[in-house]
């Protein structure tokens, strides 16, 4: 009887995370993922927001700015952090980069002068200034 119920236990568990932990239009207005910084000319860390309902760049900017205020509370950088707001209608590869209310791509915790910028600001254009190796 014991292993019977082990058993239907580990079923149920398994069957949780590969069946109800996906995000998706049905279950979530939003997703928000924070990863680890990663080598990348410094260490850099990554924030995305995928919004499952269409939203306004203004919006979608004033939200990535309060979810980077709450990652920096509870990890405060010492790297810095590249946020990006997405919509997603739920298909495989359906997400497209929501622009913000000054046309940026993105927001960019700048951890040397401990201030965000959009992509605009920091570096006058959407893409990266290329940096050597060193």
């Amino acid at each position: 009887m014991k292993r019977l119920v082990y058993m239907l236990l580990v079923i149920v568990a398994f069957a949780s995370i590969s069946f109800g932990l996906e995000p998706s239009p049905k279950r979530h207005f939003y997703f928000v993922e924070y990863k680890r910084p990663i080598e990348a000319n410094g260490k850099v860390a990554t924030l995305s927001v995928v919004f499952y309902d269409r939203i306004e760049g203004r919006k979608a900017e004033d939200f990535l700015r309060s979810e980077l205020n709450k990652a920096l509370i509870l990890y405060p950088a010492t790297w810095d952090i590249l946020a990006k707001a997405y919509y997603s209608s739920g298909d495989v590869f359906s997400e497209k980069n929501i622009k913000l209310s000054d046309g940026s791509s993105s927001l960019i915790y700048d951890s040397k002068q401990k201030r965000v910028f959009t992509s605009i600001q920091l570096w006058g254009t959407n893409v990266p200034p290329l940096r050597p190796k060193k």
